[in-house]
């Protein structure tokens, strides 16, 4: 990949999140990583009768606030907040073609968002896999590739937290082809 990737941090992101993510979106896309300023995300997209925020609204805030439209790179937004679009319960992520653009919420990654009871180090060795995956993914998709039937490639849907544990962070043959066309 060619592309420079910006990670975007909103909110409260903790920065060791921020830190693994630069190094190992480094190794995987062989690509320069930037981690911008923090940007604070607003209550306006906030939905008080779901108790989430709005994705569309927000990854359309952030395209407009960095000018995403004129600029060649692939954008990365990093919530800390659950979020939906109108036709789902809850997503993961959400991304764009164009620009590309791409935004994740690590709430629903997080063990504890379930009152999960495991081990620190295993809790934040789960986490923190989970989120690399659904970053992966949604870079995967401003590269242009869509879900793939393969539930062991990084690209396969997720629908439920089973399925970006078992699929990983690794693109299919397929699908690493095809991003490297």
């Amino acid at each position: 990949m060619e592309l420079p990737i910006n990670i975007i941090p909103l909110n409260g992101i903790n920065q060791d999140i921020l830190s693994f993510l630069k190094d190992r979106l480094e190794e995987i896309f062989k690509t320069e990583i930037e981690i911008s300023d923090p940007v604070t995300i607003g209550q306006s997209f906030y939905n008080p009768q779901r108790n989430q925020y709005n994705a569309h609204e927000i990854l359309n805030f952030l395209i407009k606030e960095f000018d995403l439209m004129s600029r060649e790179h692939v954008f990365l937004g990093i919530f800390d907040k659950d979020i939906y679009t109108p036709s789902l319960n809850f997503v993961f992520g959400l991304a764009t073609k164009t620009p590309k653009a791409c935004l994740i919420s690590v709430s629903r990654l997080d063990p504890s968002f379930y009152e999960c009871r495991e081990t620190e180090e295993g809790h934040l060795t789960l986490y923190y896999q989970r989120i690399l995956t659904e970053a992966v993914h949604e870079i995967g998709h401003t590269l242009g590739l869509d879900h793939c039937p393969n539930p062991k490639c990084v690209m396969h849907f997720s629908n439920t937290l089973a399925d970006t544990d078992i699929k990983g962070h690794e693109f299919c043959q397929k699908c690493r082809e095809s991003i490297h066309r």
